[in-house]
């Protein structure tokens, strides 16, 4: 009954007691044994993105769902365009660091685009 309810909260922001202190997101949960004491192995992303794994008792799953019905929420994906406009811009702001012509070449190129655009 445990498993179905702490598999609800898979994708949920989560604070698994004595693990982690800050909120972390429950990518997966499977039980280590077939009794009622059973463990849960949790595939656990950071803040930074890495995952971990971790090993929680059923007082700690007890303690994720009561917490976790007023606490968790769905992560939302960034938009895709405006991530990749975000990628963009910084390499056009950061290109000159290492290339110190990087302007003329961007309007040359521009400029031969306009070109072939018109005839």
């Amino acid at each position: 009954m445990d498993e179905n309810r702490l598999s609800s909260h898979i994708g949920c922001l989560v604070t698994p007691p004595g693990h982690f202190e800050f909120p972390v997101v429950l990518e997966d949960a499977r039980p280590l044994g077939s009794n009622d004491l059973t463990c849960f192995e949790c595939c656990i992303r950071l803040p930074d993105g890495s995952l971990e794994e971790a090993v929680i008792s059923t007082d700690e799953v007890a303690a994720i769902l009561g917490k976790g019905e007023i606490e968790a929420e769905f992560v939302i994906p960034v938009d895709a365009e405006k991530l990749r406009l975000l990628v963009e811009s910084t390499r056009i702001r950061l290109a000159y660091a290492h290339d110190q012509q990087f302007a003329v070449s961007l309007s040359g190129s521009a400029l031969s685009l306009y070109v072939f655009t018109i005839l």
